[in-house]
């Protein structure tokens, strides 16, 4: 599953529903397609470092402004 990775966020800490895990998040076509343990990251994919850093797969920002324009 993991091996058509099109980019893999490696490093930061990888917060779930079950808690936080030292892995890294495989993404394909704008998925999250796995959680997998550290290793090098499937050829032709984009690698993105997160040391240091939280990683929240599939959070939203939900903090919106619904009443601009008009009510500032």
């Amino acid at each position: 599953m993991s091996e058509s990775a099109q980019l893999v966020i490696t490093g930061g800490t990888v917060y779930t529903p079950a808690g936080s895990r030292e892995v890294d998040v495989h993404v394909a076509g704008g998925r999250v397609m796995a959680l997998a343990p550290r290793r090098q990251a499937p050829p032709g994919a984009r690698v993105l470092d997160a040391r240091g850093l939280l990683v929240l797969p599939g959070a939203l920002d939900v903090h919106v402004h619904s009443r601009d324009p008009g009510f500032p």
